[in-house]
């Protein structure tokens, strides 16, 4: 029995937006914002991306499986 939620982006997201874990982003002027820093951010740039805002989304498994 398959599940729906292998078929689901957010299935990839939870491990291809990583963020390093004790560096934060930086202001113009090199001060800490707080904000995490980005190492891997595959699945925010596809949310944003025309793919994923199709009538029919094509998601990471349309291609990757």
């Amino acid at each position: 029995m398959g599940s729906a939620f292998i078929r689901d982006a957010r299935l990839c997201g939870q491990c291809h937006d990583v963020d390093h874990p004790l560096n934060h982003r930086l202001d113009a002027d090199g001060r800490d914002t707080g904000a995490a820093f980005p190492l891997q951010s595959t699945y925010t740039e596809w949310v944003q991306s025309d793919f994923a805002r199709r009538a029919e989304p094509q998601t990471c498994a349309t291609c990757h499986m």
